[in-house]
């Protein structure tokens, strides 16, 4: 039977001081033995942390990151119980691999509060050769805040400017932290090998890490209010035990790569594809790499998978992926790595590098201004909007694929999808020509070939079973009667009727429908909303749009 009368203390062992002693007498009466409810419930505690991250794998689902991000990812999400962060994370390319090379190299870490270096695994950053300071601990902050009239976290970083060059530095606290590091990124005054951006707060805190997402600098941020000491803590003790497994080993260095993939978005529009062809007949003609090759997210061929191949069959091993994007949207940040990673296991062997955007390259800003100022123009806008198209824009439909049994193929269809409807993107279909279910009281449920595709091609592209409902709908079952509400609410968005009962979403599905129109447009939507639904892309929360209700 469980007591919480304390057991009797053994004798103290040979050789023990008279403190010694004393401190262990006292552990002894005062601690009570572990209780039911603890022994019921509790479990050693690497056993917890493991069940915990096992757990947490398998809420989130599927993740846009692999190695060391997604292992990052999901200390970040372990850290504040919450994986519906996993949205708003975001990883500029190769920052995880600068910081943890950085803080294997001997650079200092720095932190915004003391009580983010209070958390920091000590021991595993003394094993790493890592210093941590905090920034508040610079004499006379406080007083110089006050006569600039800015905050102590502010004023702290601008004390150690000199100094953060090369560093890592982590703001888990306050966002004039990291707005008065980014100042000083600007001004060309200090260079961080890593910022890991997680103020948080409702004012400033979302602005200060947009803005730092649109830097050139390597960065882990969640976007949003979000953010704190936890998070900051937890990022820096995984990059330090990934610092720590590498002990031993040299640093990393990449070698040159022997091929170019040039990663565009795609466009429908020839003169896109043929201005791509004069980029990398450019860098060919003009650069060491001689394998230059293209590859486009969508809606245009090659694929990056199949770019990637085309380098592979001219004997290239060490391909770098460049996105001609300018800025790191979510097809860089999420897609391109999802696509490339999908490349490399096609070709074992092959190593493939993300580079950063063309966007971010300083150089743009002269060009856009020169482009300003001395054009080509292509004419006034209301004078040339016929030719230019300017009555609106609708999203443009995947090419249609057949399987050699001549049927559609619906799981090969898309290689990503376009933004949402919900989030700023085009709809799927403009609103003067929706796809609507006509209800039609007392008849049977129609069977044909266009109902049986919709349903074939919704399991094709998601893994969801449909079945026959009243006439003009087919129920599809999601995991949950909240997947179901989101799906529906966006369907209707793209201009598809939708209709959400429990965890059943209802969409239009009629023998008139025709394969390329109405049965394509309907599963065109199931599947883009359920992706970004099951694969963590759910962007962030802003204001909500104008005429569309709010974001989720």
């Amino acid at each position: 039977m469980w007591s919480a009368q304390p057991s009797h203390a053994a004798p103290p062992r040979e050789g023990f001081s008279l403190r010694e002693a004393r401190d262990e007498w006292r552990r002894a009466v005062a601690a009570p033995e572990p209780g039911p409810i603890l022994r019921r419930f509790a479990m050693a505690p690497g056993a917890i942390e493991a069940l915990s991250i096992e757990r947490l794998q398998t809420e989130a689902g599927v993740l846009p990151w692999v190695g060391d991000e997604a292992r990052l990812a999901l200390r970040l999400a372990y850290a504040v119980g919450d994986p519906s962060i996993l949205s708003d994370l975001e990883f500029a390319p190769g920052a995880v691999e600068r910081g943890v090379e950085a803080l294997r190299a001997g650079q200092a870490l720095f932190a915004d509060v003391r009580m983010v270096v209070s958390g920091v695994d000590q021991a595993t950053a003394d094993a790493v050769g890592v210093d941590v300071r905090c920034l508040l601990d610079a004499a006379g902050v406080a007083e110089d805040a006050r006569v600039r009239g800015i905050t102590r976290s502010a004023q702290a970083v601008l004390e150690h400017a000199e100094q953060l060059s090369g560093a890592v530095v982590a703001i888990g606290n306050a966002p004039t932290a990291l707005l008065a590091l980014l100042d000083l990124i600007d001004a060309g005054i200090a260079r961080p090998e890593l910022v890991l951006g997680f103020p948080v707060g409702y004012v400033a805190a979302a602005e200060s890490k947009e803005e730092l997402r649109q830097r050139d600098v390597p960065y882990v941020t969640l976007r949003g209010h979000r953010g704190g000491t936890p998070l900051a803590v937890s990022a820096i003790n995984t990059l330090l035990r990934i610092a720590s497994e590498r002990t031993g080993e040299k640093p990393r260095e990449r070698s040159r790569p022997d091929a170019i993939l040039l990663v565009g978005h795609g466009s429908r529009e020839p003169e896109a594809a043929r201005a791509m062809e004069r980029v990398m007949a450019e860098m060919a003609a003009r650069g060491p790499i001689g394998i230059v090759e293209p590859g486009f997210v969508q809606l245009a061929a090659p694929t990056i998978p199949e770019g990637v191949g085309r380098c592979v069959l001219q004997g290239a091993r060490n391909i770098v992926a460049v996105p001609y994007f300018l800025h790191e949207g979510k097809h860089v940040l999420r897609d391109l790595p999802a696509l490339l990673r999908q490349a490399a296991e096609e070709y074992p062997g092959t190593q493939i590098c993300l580079a950063a955007p063309i966007g971010s390259h300083s150089g743009l800003t002269n060009i856009a201004l020169d482009r300003a100022m001395h054009g080509p123009f292509i004419g006034d806008v209301l004078e040339s909007a016929n030719d230019l198209g300017a009555a609106g824009y609708v999203m443009s439909s995947a090419p249609f694929t057949y399987r050699e049994d001549g049927r559609p193929d619906w799981s090969q269809m898309w290689q990503s999808f376009c933004e949402l409807s919900l989030f700023g993107g085009p709809p799927h279909r403009g609103p003067d020509d929706p796809v609507r279910s006509i209800e039609l009281e007392g008849s049977a449920p129609a069977v044909g070939d266009p109902i049986d595709e919709v349903r074939r091609g919704i399991y094709e592209t998601t893994g969801l079973v449909s079945e026959l409902a009243e006439p003009g709908w087919i129920t599809v079952t999601c995991a949950s009667e909240r997947m179901a509400a989101w799906m529906c609410a966006t369907i209707i968005l793209e201009n598809v009727d939708a209709r959400a009962r429990g965890n059943a979403l209802y969409v239009p599905a009629r023998p008139s429908f025709t394969m390329e129109d109405e049965v394509k447009s309907v599963i065109t939507v199931v599947a883009k909303t359920h992706h970004y639904w099951t694969s963590g892309h759910l962007s962030p929360r802003p204001a909500p749009l104008r005429g569309h209700g709010p974001r989720l």
